[in-house]
């Protein structure tokens, strides 16, 4: 049996599944979890509970501890085999995944982009919440896509983009730079204030740079706060 069709196996993706969520489980217990203006989301939680959670795909592992308890949030997760993976990994820890992209839902070769946003804003109008990563699945690092904005402007839901940052990490050298969090660390989160895309805006591209720059920003701040040096977004055409 090649390994292209062993990695279709069941049990392979649920051994791997769960061996990534028992590690992040050591990784939690041996950690210090801090945040940074927590009230940006409370607040919004206090009066609403639809809401658009945005954070880089290199940071993901460890936002999973970042969720409120009575929180209902599904994750847009792409439909390759390592979403599969993924997917696995966050339902262990309470959440829900929608398989697709959050890229140009115009494109002919779509993955499931048009069917992922209907059930995304059907989900945020019932009062749920959704979590994405707009520079996700395949990149450019740290590039919020349209479909991100899009998704704001059509369900009228307030983004909170989240910065977060571990003090020890192993970090990739794959496109997103991915940082895999260690055990005996400091993870920070910096909340971002509530984001809104109006829904007759007329200009979604200056509203993609103002998420994108905060999203930097943010981001920035938690590898200060850790005392890591910062990762910075991919360069044109890179």
């Amino acid at each position: 049996m090649s390994l292209k069709n062993l990695a279709k196996k069941n049990w392979i993706n649920e051994f791997l599944a769960a061996t990534f969520s028992a590690y992040l489980s050591f990784v939690r217990r041996t950690s210090q979890l801090e945040e940074v203006n927590p009230d940006h989301v409370d607040g919004i939680l206090a009066t609403r509970t639809d809401l658009i959670i945005t954070f880089w795909h290199a940071r993901l592992p460890m936002m999973i501890y970042a969720k409120r308890p009575g929180m209902k949030i599904h994750v847009l997760i792409s439909r390759n085999r390592d979403g599969e993976i993924i997917s696995r990994v966050i339902g262990r820890f309470g959440f829900g995944s929608i398989r697709g992209s959050s890229h140009n839902q115009r494109k002919r070769k779509d993955k499931g982009g048009a069917l992922a946003l209907r059930e995304m804003v059907g989900k945020l109008r019932r009062g749920e919440q959704i979590a994405l990563t707009p520079d996700g699945p395949k990149g450019p690092r740290m590039r919020v896509s349209e479909g991100t904005i899009t998704l704001a402007r059509l369900s009228g839901t307030p983004i909170i983009a989240v910065g977060s940052a571990t003090s020890r990490r192993w970090l990739f050298n794959s496109w997103d730079r991915f940082q895999l969090p260690l055990p005996f660390s400091k993870t920070v989160y910096v909340y971002g204030p509530p984001f809104f895309v109006a829904r007759d805006c007329d200009d979604p591209e200056a509203a993609r740079l103002a998420l994108e720059n905060l999203m930097i920003t943010l981001n920035q701040q938690a590898d200060q706060e850790v005392g890591q040096s910062k990762v910075g977004p991919a360069a044109e055409g890179e």
